[in-house]
């Protein structure tokens, strides 16, 4: 059996259970004072679980492309961290309401996006290109973020 048909469904329960998550986290979010601009708890999960779809499609798409090569290696490395950045986010921001150190990991969470479409672009541009709504996405989470934090000073 391959390998990726073990591990793409694995990822995608990953994004289902964080979309579903995030609803539930940020339930208990009404003492902090948000932008006028932020949409809806729902819209927000399904906006995550789309952009996180597409960062899975890039990486599948790179590991089509470049299996078992240090680059990949390194690419999935980066794509663990990432999931696990996006995990403590949505916790520090919506579990535990640590607005600045979700600030942190939310810039963290974005420059992994860019380094992860760094390593891919001279390799598979079709992956890297799949990874810009995922970066587009991390880098509205980190304004987010911020945006929370400046409103809660």
């Amino acid at each position: 059996m391959r390998l990726s048909y073990i591990i793409a469904p694995v990822v995608i329960l990953i994004a289902a259970f964080a979309s579903v998550w995030i609803l539930g986290l940020a339930s208990g979010f009404e003492s902090v004072s948000l932008p006028e601009w932020l949409f809806s708890p729902g819209i927000l999960a399904a906006v995550w679980g789309f952009a996180f779809f597409f960062g899975v499609a890039g990486i599948f798409t790179f590991w089509a492309v470049a299996p078992q090569t240090r680059r990949f290696r390194w690419a999935l490395s980066i794509f663990i961290i990432n999931i696990g950045l996006n995990i403590l986010w949505m916790s520090a921001l919506f579990g535990s309401q640590l607005i600045e150190v979700s600030l942190g990991i939310s810039l963290a969470l974005f420059l992994s996006v860019i380094v992860l479409i760094m390593i891919i672009m001279p390799v598979a541009k079709l992956s890297s290109w799949l990874l810009v709504p995922y970066a587009g996405w991390t880098g509205f989470v980190a304004y987010l973020s911020y945006a929370i934090l400046r409103l809660n000073r």
